[in-house]
């Protein structure tokens, strides 16, 4: 950030969209670095509060579920909740995209007050979608829960990036145009379906 800003300084023209492709890198490497650093007391904090929350809304539609720390149990069937269940590390993508696009702060703040809690609570919404395909169909339990609610989480975050800009047009700042949006819709699914393929193998490695 240091070099970009000493070229800004400098005369040297930076376009709009490589400033910001910098600066959202940069934002999005920090974060998942400093998310790396924190002790995992705090992850089995967050899990066990993701797990009561989707324990609640089951109960709210009258699946009664038993909590018991990070695990959510019915009938026999249970799934933990993990680190990647939460949108902790998803979380970081908006974050990094309200922080880094040219926007006055008081927007940037609005969307990350905003639109992070949105998203952790779509989330919530994922995990009981998921618990409950595991009570009706064991079967396609892992394979909803690996890549529709995986697809449907970046497609979450990219909607609630474009709403922000929508609403960052409002308030008469420059919003790309529809083929920059695809883009970004593009790369996104690209690398979803690139992970598949090294999914196994990266989490056989954590493992081990």
């Amino acid at each position: 950030m240091t070099r970009l800003l000493i070229l800004m300084k400098s005369g040297i023209k930076i376009k709009p969209s490589v400033q910001f492709v910098l600066l959202f890198g940069l934002a999005a490497a920090l974060s998942y670095v400093a998310l790396s650093l924190m002790p995992e007391a705090i992850y089995g904090r967050i899990n066990h509060l993701n797990a009561q929350a989707t324990g609640w809304v089951l109960n709210v539609f009258g699946v009664h579920v038993d909590i018991s720390g990070e695990l959510i149990l019915h009938k026999g069937f249970k799934a933990r909740v993990v680190g990647e269940c939460s949108a902790v590390f998803i979380s970081v993508l908006p974050f990094s995209f309200f922080l880094s696009y040219p926007a006055p702060p008081v927007l940037r703040a609005a969307g990350i007050l905003m639109g992070l809690p949105l998203l952790f609570g779509v989330n919530i919404l994922r995990i009981v979608l998921v618990f409950m395909v595991g009570l009706t169909r064991p079967d396609l339990f892992a394979w909803v829960h690996l890549y529709i609610g995986q697809i449907f989480m970046i497609l979450v975050v990219i909607w609630l990036c474009m709403a922000w800009l929508r609403w960052a047009q409002h308030s008469g700042r420059h919003v790309w145009k529809m083929s920059v949006i695809l883009k970004i819709v593009f790369i996104s699914l690209a690398g979803f379906i690139a992970w598949i393929w090294v999914s196994r193998p990266y989490t056989w490695m954590l493992l081990y």
